[in-house]
Parts: C-alpha cells; structure tokens; sequence
C-alpha cells in the first residue's frame, strides 16, 4: 500500500506543479507544504551601462494551498564563462564589465522548514554598454607638418568640446602609418623614424574621453593624410670592420657558415643584404646565402664569403662589399667509417607493438676518431622490403603499424654518416619485430561465416577464441549494449539457422517449428547487431576486435544516416529462388550513404522502423519521378543487373509490368512471381513480428506493411494503383497502393546464381 501512495502523492504533484494557487485543492484535506515555491513567469532585467546600478526582476510564487511568504531567496549575476560577479539582487556595473554578457538568476526560497528552496531561474544575458551621457567630440583634428621627412618631429592638434561643459579626461591619441598603428605612438608628438614611416601617409587620431569616474569615449576622430614621409639623404649602410668571418671545417662536407656585424650611421634598419661565395676570387655559382655546403669541386681552393649591407631605408641603401678568405685551402679529409650500436625499434607507448601502434627507430652513433654525426639515413623494413613509411631524419623515425603489417617482420634500419659526409660501410638494423594482432576476414551478414587469424599472441584462436553478440533484445543498434557469448574457435557462421536449411533458400523454413527445437534467438536478434572476436591470452588477457572495424570483412547493414562508418550485421542479402536472386530491402542510411550501391539509388520516400532500424520505403511516382523502379535499376553501379518484380498475372485486370518501356525485365512467369517466393520460402510468419525470423528482412508488424512491384491494375479497372504483397500469411496479396504510398522494395536480378 506505502509504494501506491507514493506513486499516487507523486502523480498529483507532478498534476499541480504548473497550476496557480486559486486553482490548488486539499486533495488530503491538510496544508502540507508539498511543494517548493517557484518563480512565476520570466525573470528579466533593464539595459545595462558601466556606472549603473541594475536590479533583477522577478516574481515569487508559492503554489501550495496556504502560499508562504518568501524568505531569503538567493540571487546570483553571471557572466558568460558562469564566473559570478554578485549575490544581490542588485549589481553595480563598473569599467571591467563593458561588452560582457551578463544574466541574472534567483533560487526562489519560502519561509518555512518543508520544501522552502526552488529550482534556480536565469534571465536571458545582456551585454554591458558604455556609460549613459553625452559623449565628448574631438574636432579640428590636424598635423602641424603636412610634408614631413624622416627625422623630423611632427605634432598633431585638436579641439576638446562636450555640450555640457564636462572636462577632458584621458583621450586616447594614436598615429596612423598608411592606415596601421605604429607601436608605442600614443602621444601629441612623433619622431619620425625611417622603419616605421619612411613612404608612408601618416594620420593623428583622437578618442576623447570624459573627465568622470566612469569616462564617456566620444568617436575617434583623424586628420587629415601627409603626404609619403621623404626619404631623408644619409649615409650608406656598413658592414662593421672585422666582422666578417667563416664559421666551419676547411673539408669536403662541411658547412660553412659566413657571418658579419650590420651597422647604419642614420639608424636604418637592414634590409635584404647580398652574399656570394668565392672559390680563388671567382664567384660560385648559385652560391648566394649565408650558408654554403663544400663539394669536391672546392677542393684544393680558398674559399671567402662576401656581403654587401642592404638597408630597409635611407639613401642610398647599398653599402660597399666586404669579403674574408679562409685561412686553409679546401681538403678532402679521410675518416674511419661511422657505426651504430644499440639499434632498436621500440613501442613508443612503451606497450605491445600491436596494431595502430607506433614503432620508434633508436641507436647510438659512434665513430673511432670523434667524428660529429651528419645527416645519417634511416628506413623501415617490412619482411626485408623497404616500406613507404620513410625517415627525414634518421633518429627517433617513426612507424605506424596496421593490419597489412600482420604475419611480417618489421626492421629498422640505419646507415649512420659522419657530418664530413663520410658514411658507414653498411646498414645497422634492429631485431625483427612481429606486430600483434587479430584479423577478421569473411562478410558482416545473418548466416555468412567469419574467420579469424591470430598474430603474435600466445593465445590459439582455435581454441581460445570467442564470437560474442547481444541477441539479449530486437532493438538492432539501440540495443547492442550487451554482447554475449555465441561460438567458440576461430569460425563463425553468423546467427541461427533452421535444420533441413542449407543456407541458400531452399527447403521449408518458415514451417520450421523454431520454439519446439530449443531455440530461444533467431535472425530477429542478430540484425542491427555488432559481431566481436575475443581471444583469452595467457600473458595479456582478453584481446577483442570488432567485425565493422575491417576492410577485409564485407556487407554489414548502414543504420546511422549520420555516419556512414558504422556497420552491423544485415539480413541475408540474397535470396535466390528458381535460379533468380531477390534483394533485401534497403535501410534509409544506405539511401543516404549509398556506400557500395550505385550513385544513382534514390533516396527513401518514407522510413519504417522496424527492430530498431530504419528501413527505406519507396513510392511509385513522386513528383515526376519512380523511385520504387529507380531503387531497383539503380541498385549497384552494375544498374542493369537489377529489376523491379512482378507480383500479379491475371489477365485483363493487371499490367504484370508496367515499367517494361523502361527496361526493367524481371522473371516474366507466374512460377517465379513475388506471391510465389513468399508462399514457398517466407510463409507462415506471426503478424505480430517485425522480422523474419530465417531471413532477417523487415515484414511490417502491426502495420502489415507489404512489399512492391511492377504489377499495377489495367486502365478498364476502377483505379490505377500498383499491387503489392505481404511477406506473411502464405503470400496473401495486400490491397493495392496509390502511386504515392511506399511500400518496402525487394529486387530482383536475372543473373542465374
């Protein structure tokens, strides 16, 4: 009786919640407190100004039949990021609020001991403005010195005037160099230096600002352009004596790198100043940076490095060249080829070298004289074949592993060179590495076999090996939480199948008695249902992989029109019958996706959901189209291949197929029409399930949705509509469908299986 009462007590207050107190009744005959107050309506607050005190507005509300008054409510103001700013009900807004957004919220509390707190309720944000009031303007804004030159010392004017006589605060003043802010400019005078205004129009700008202790910003304002600033005449730029020099070994090789000390007399900045290198006086050809790597060609020649200083600015902007020889002749030097040691290729997780994860290459250079190390080589090795997955730079080269790598031995390989150049006599290479894994091979649909291969795990597949799916439920996707055992080994022929039934259709199925045999799942439990693999380890416990998650594992059922990556287990797709092969139908994320189907497949007309998954419908004619044919004729890229079938031949009152002028051409004989594939192979089914229990292909339900066709009703009939047929009650034939009803769609192909 106590779990009655609760539920009833919560029934009515769930009833009340919304209603007013003129409309509360003593349902108890007591004045319990039984429910929590409420704000009433919205909560709201006014426009929002720096210097402004802002009061939040609401309206307290009690509902129960005795209303209490309101006791302490609680008030919070927020900003956008939720950090809180207040906790009355008023705020005063200062200079660190303008622009933010800014919301009110209270938790209404009643007087009282029982049920006194309500849930919180937030205005909606607004941001904060500037101060109220008459802003300031800056008139007669000019420069003293409208044809400046570098060098010179300009100043910009201006007038301060408010309508009201308030005082000038702190105005903002800027300068404008061909519409850029020059940095560090903030004041009335500017000293006109060459980087930063030389060819440039410059412009004073002003924001006045209020004298208060919440200034008001009037408009910024500008003067007027200069001209370019001049070019002031001074000095050419130098290269400061002595400080030319070569950094680098005097060997085939090496690097050299030339360096120097920039200097300009007028303050000008460096430019893009010019090298050459020199081999006996002559320049090199293409030899034109600071950097220079020797070739044999120097060998046996001084080499210098030349520069001649470029400024940004001034004039002139050249300054004369500077060069500065090598003390020693170019020379080949004769070292002891390099070596590696410790070579290795690690995880860089420092975990299994299984697949997806990441193989770093390691060693230890060494060479007898001390010779630095250059630009070593390094590559990846897949079974003694050099893989795509290259090395820039020989230490720390990385490698991803993936199912091809599986069954193969990975090597990293290195040839370590000195920084001469000189390189080793032949490459250093790790141990071989053998990626763990498992892969699936076989296809994602009811009653297709799925095979395992195990790598590098000290687990036998055969044995070990564990096939799970959650056949716990018939809600497809929704419903794929709970995967459970269904096969062991290294096989598995997805889901259950009827004796006396090889796999392809033939013998009675359907008559099949499934409950009398034992069995408890069929095809209802599989579709729309991952498949995983899991394999107990000794060292590494269980490892599991998921069938949707390979390439090498075909079909599966799309069932997410918003991600066309996942997979699951589809009906068997085809059902062959006299020689002839019928399709599943569709669902309407593979109308979305299209996927392996043909680009032009139409999408569904409707969705029927069925065993959590949405199914494709297809009307006959939809504005000016037919999408019922189009989804059969347009099934895979091989459109041809595919037909709309024929359900009805009595003659006189059906055209068998009406789209015959537009090439479809489906088995043309009664013994082979939709009513005879549902009596001999999908009969007998309950009208009550949503799927065939053999075959997994969508039958309705409750709605009795039937399947279409080409048949449609000959122009001496009342009507024109198209046949169509149930997938039940030994092939009973459903009503006839307008053009515009969709019905679900099997195809129909010639090819003889």
């Amino acid at each position: 009786m106590k779990v009655r009462h609760s539920t009833l007590a919560l029934a009515i207050a769930t009833l009340l919640a919304g209603c007013g107190a003129e409309d509360n009744k003593d349902i108890s005959g007591k004045q319990d407190n039984v429910y929590p107050p409420t704000v009433r309506g919205e909560v709201t607050i006014p426009a929002l100004h720096v210097g402004a005190g802002v009061k939040g507005i609401y309206q307290y509300f009690d509902p129960n039949p005795a209303a209490r008054p309101e006791g302490a409510s609680q008030y919070r103001w927020l900003l956008a990021d939720d950090t809180e700013i207040g906790v009355a009900q008023e705020l005063y807004l200062v200079e660190q609020h303008l622009g933010e957004q800014v919301r009110f919220c209270v938790t209404p509390v009643a007087e009282g001991t029982a049920n006194t707190i309500g849930a919180q309720s937030c205005s909606e944000p607004k941001q904060v403005q500037p101060p109220l009031g008459t802003p300031p303007q800056a008139n007669d804004v000019a420069i003293g010195d409208m044809a400046p030159m570098v060098g010179d010392v300009i100043e910009g004017e201006y007038q301060y005037f408010h309508p009201e006589g308030v005082a000038e605060g702190d105005s903002v003043l800027s300068w404008l160099a061909d519409g850029e802010a020059i940095g560090g400019a903030d004041d009335s005078r500017l000293t006109l230096l060459a980087h930063q205004t030389e060819g440039k129009q410059l412009a004073f700008c002003v924001e006045p600002k209020t004298q208060q202790d919440f200034p008001i910003a009037g408009e910024i304002a500008c003067s007027e352009l200069t001209a370019p600033v001049a070019v002031k005449p001074g000095s050419a730029p130098e290269v400061e004596a002595g400080s030319v020099a070569i950094d680098g070994q005097p060997f085939v090789g090496a690097t050299l790198t030339g360096k120097y000390t920039y200097f300009d007399a007028d303050g000008d900045l460096e430019g893009t100043s010019q090298y050459r290198w020199l081999r006996d006086n002559n320049a090199i050809e293409g030899a034109t940076e600071t950097a220079y790597s020797v070739v044999n060609a120097d060998g046996g020649y001084y080499l210098s490095f030349c520069v001649s200083p470029v400024s940004e600015t001034g004039s002139p902007t050249v300054g004369e060249e500077v060069c500065q020889q090598m003390d020693e002749a170019i020379s080949v030097k004769v070292e002891i080829p390099p070596q590696a040691s410790s070579v290795e290729a690690v995880v860089l997780s420092g975990g299994l070298p299984e697949v997806g994860e990441t193989l770093v290459g390691q060693y230890q250079y060494e060479q007898a004289e001390g010779a630095e190390e250059g630009q070593s080589t390094a590559q990846w090795k897949v079974d003694g074949d050099v893989s795509e997955q290259g090395c820039d730079v020989a230490q720390s080269c990385q490698y991803t592993l993936s199912g091809d790598d599986l069954g193969k031995m990975i090597e990293y390989c290195v040839t370590p060179v000195t920084y001469l150049g000189t390189p080793a006599d032949q490459a250093y290479c790790s141990p071989a590495v053998e990626p763990m894994g498992i892969t699936l091979t076989g296809a994602l649909e009811y009653d297709q076999k799925l095979t395992a291969v195990v790598y590098g795990y000290d687990g036998d597949a055969n044995t070990d090996g564990r096939w799970l799916v959650d056949t716990s439920n018939q809600n497809g996707p929704a419903g794929d939480s709970n995967p459970t055992e269904q096969a062991t080994g290294n096989e598995y022929i997805i889901g259950v199948r009827a004796q006396g039934n090889d796999g392809n259709g033939n013998g009675v199925v359907d008559d099949y008695d499934w409950a009398a045999q034992g069995h408890t799942v069929d095809a209802r439990h599989f579709i729309g249902k991952g498949v995983q693999y899991c394999l107990n380890t000794q060292s590494y416990g269980a490892k599991c992989v998921s069938a949707a998650d390979f390439d090498s594992v075909s079909g599966g059922l799309l069932t997410d029109a918003s991600n066309a990556a996942l997979r699951a287990i589809e009906p068997i797709r085809i059902v062959d019958f006299n020689g002839y092969k019928y399709h599943r139908p569709l669902t309407q994320a593979e109308t979305v996706h299209k996927g392996e189907l043909g680009a032009g497949l139409p999408q569904a007309s409707e969705i029927l959901a069925a065993n959590g998954i949405d199914w494709a419908l297809f009307a006959q004619i939809t504005n000016g189209q037919t999408p019922a044919l189009n989804a059969c004729r347009n099934l895979y890229q091989n459109s041809g291949d595919w037909h709309l079938p024929i359900s009805q031949f009595t003659a006189g009152k059906y055209v068998p197929n009406y789209y015959e002028a537009d090439g479809n051409q489906p088995p043309a004989s009664s013994a082979n029409s939709m009513i005879k594939l549902t009596k001999e192979l999908i009969s007998n089914v309950d009208l009550e399930v949503e799927l065939s229990p053999v075959y997994g292909w969508p039958l309705g339900a409750t709605v009795q949705l039937p399947y279409g066709s080409a048949s449609r009703l000959a122009a001496d009939q009342a009507t024109q509509n198209y046949n169509v047929v149930r997938f039940y009650q030994n092939g009973g034939t459903a009503n006839n469908y307008t053009e515009e009803q969709a019905p679900l769609i099997t195809c129909v192909s010639l090819t003889a299986s």
